[in-house]
């Protein structure tokens, strides 16, 4: 009979295996966790399948680029109520010219904010910067910041002039980017107004203003004055509103109809007293403007603007050129804006006239050169896939989803490090055994 080695048990092996059981259940027990977590959370709220102009302008690859981070956009209006779930965090103390308050105000018309209504002002700032994370109204720029700046108590009412033009002097004075005014004027450019959007031109600041919904050509109102981009309203044919002004004033359109709103209380609005209009297309087009200026932050409105003209949906297949007084040059595509370089010797002829009217931007207003790199300030840096050069988009729907939400991100950052601790623990006490199982310890 022959005699059998007996085995002999190896501590060291042991205690390593017991480590590596123990990280294990402490990760299986942080991950369960994680998982029950996510699936006790309402589901992100998804964008109404009505705001149709979301996959038009590409609205979901344009986010893979930016959000509209560290831009500050004025809506010189009524008034912006800050209670709205899909406006959470996004609006600014402002400012209200006509009474009391900071312009987070906004009573609607034949009701107040206490019976579930509001009015024109917050529906531009959903236009702009809707998070989708209440209701699910979804803005094009959620990242960017809302300035609430009242000049006129609701609506309905006549919107004078003076407050108007204060409006604008006040948002440039307090750090907006861009100026979105869908209000309008009797006569032809008012000199008050005409002078404060040459202070916001002088200061590196964008205003866009609505060209009115007359059906007639744009004359009698804030559209008219030099240092405003007239943006006009299409439909979802890509026409001309049928009450959309026109002329050779036009700059750029923008979906203005039909659109959809949603009461204080939640419910869900189509149609309505402002639901579409040249108003619209104004805010569409001031948050798509946010997008480019935060992806460029130290580049010169004239430049963020350049980036725009030759980045639109046209319908011509070519670029930087007027369609018709009817569309301006077009509905500006953020992604393509940001995502691909001008063309050489790109011009401006908007701000070239602007110029010999209005004489030159103050110097330091910002950087000038389409060559101006994203800044860290920037949501993300360009897409490396190469882009098709300012088409139509190509109707990738939009997503409400504002992102994951920041206890499950701090949670999975808890699982990474008590992982990484976990591993290291392990692989520093093996690293103490001379040998485990009769070989030399990894290295």
């Amino acid at each position: 009979m022959g005699w059998h080695r007996r085995p002999v048990r190896d501590d060291r092996l042991t205690t390593r295996k017991r480590a590596t059981r123990r990280w294990w259940r402490s990760v299986t027990a942080v991950a369960t966790a994680v998982a029950l977590l996510i699936a006790g959370m309402p589901p992100a709220n998804a964008a109404w399948a009505e705001e149709w102009w979301l996959p038009r302008l590409d609205v979901n690859k344009a986010w893979t680029v930016s959000k509209g981070a560290g831009v500050t956009v004025a809506v010189v209006d009524t008034g912006v109520v800050d209670k709205l779930g899909d406006l959470s965090g996004r609006v600014l103390p402002g400012v209200n010219l006509v009474g009391g308050g900071d312009g987070r105000s906004d009573p609607g018309d034949g009701c107040n904010e206490s019976g579930g209504c509001y009015s024109h002002g917050t529906q531009m700032a959903l236009l702009i910067a809707g998070t989708a994370a209440g209701q699910g109204f979804q803005g094009i720029a959620p990242a960017a910041k809302i300035l609430p700046v009242k000049v006129i108590s609701r609506t309905g009412l006549d919107a004078d002039d003076g407050p108007i033009a204060q409006g604008v002097k006040w948002s440039v004075d307090h750090g907006a980017k861009i100026v979105s005014i869908s209000l309008g004027t009797s006569g032809s450019c008012p000199d008050e107004v005409g002078a404060a959007i040459k202070y916001a031109y002088q200061h590196d600041v964008i205003v866009v203003a609505g060209s009115g919904n007359d059906s007639s050509p744009v004359m009698g109102n804030i559209a008219a004055c030099p240092g405003a981009l007239a943006v006009g309203a299409t439909n979802p044919q890509f026409t001309r509103a049928s009450f959309s002004n026109y002329g050779p004033q036009l700059a750029f359109v923008d979906p203005g109809t039909p659109n959809v709103q949603e009461t204080l209380s939640g419910a869900k609005l189509p149609g309505g007293d402002n639901s579409g209009g040249t108003s619209d297309a104004t805010a569409i087009a001031a948050a798509t403007l946010a997008l480019i200026r935060s992806h460029f932050p130290h580049m010169s409105a004239r430049d963020v603007v350049t980036h725009a003209l030759y980045n639109v949906h046209n319908g011509l297949g070519k670029f930087g050129v007027r369609i018709s007084d009817q569309l301006g040059y077009g509905e500006i595509l953020p992604y393509h804006a940001m995502a691909d370089a001008l063309p050489a010797g790109a011009s401006n002829p908007i701000y070239d006239q602007w110029a010999k009217e209005l004489g030159p931007p103050t110097p330091g207003g910002g950087s000038s050169g389409s060559s101006a790199a994203p800044s860290s300030g920037s949501d993300e840096q360009p897409s490396s896939e190469p882009a098709s050069g300012g088409g139509q988009a190509n109707g990738s729907s939009g997503s409400g989803s504002s992102g994951i939400p920041v206890g499950v991100i701090i949670l999975i950052v808890v699982v990474v490090i008590a992982a990484g601790v976990s591993v290291a623990v392990v692989v520093r006490r093996s690293k103490r055994s001379s040998t485990v199982g009769g070989y030399p310890p990894p290295r």
